[in-house]
């Protein structure tokens, strides 16, 4: 699980953003097939995500906005302990596409997506992500 921020110095606020309706990951695995969920954080931390199949040599994937769908949300601070690891997508909330509010990513190697668990190491390299417009 890799879970980033967008840096401050670097806000989506102030940008215009309404055409761009697609993200962009240049992404391989080390050495088999993996199976990554590729999210977007919204301004109340709630998660909208795709799983995509990650294979050893590089790639860029495609992730049209409109396909992003609610998905558990990695809290990987969370304190004290006895809170949740993560929030799952009963918020009932759907992502309204607006960019300007995207407060973060979120990768999850999920164990559910493997047939038998996700046992063993699993390793995935994201070069880029970017915003596209098509």
């Amino acid at each position: 699980m890799l879970k980033t921020g967008i840096a401050t110095n670097n806000s989506l606020a102030t940008r215009k953003l309404r055409f761009y309706n697609s993200l962009l990951v240049k992404i391989r695995s080390l050495q088999k097939t993996e199976y990554i969920r590729v999210g977007l954080l919204d301004e109340d931390g709630f998660a909208y995500s795709k799983k995509i199949a990650v294979t050893p040599e590089w790639q860029y994937v495609i992730l049209p906005l409109d396909e992003l769908e609610a998905s558990n949300t990695i809290l990987s601070r969370a304190y004290p302990k006895f809170l949740p690891a993560n929030i799952d997508p009963l918020h009932n909330k759907t992502w309204d596409g607006n960019l300007n509010l995207i407060q973060g990513l979120q990768f999850v190697i999920d164990a559910e997506d493997y047939p038998g668990g996700a046992e063993g190491w699993h390793e995935v390299w994201v070069e880029e992500v970017s915003l596209l417009r098509r």
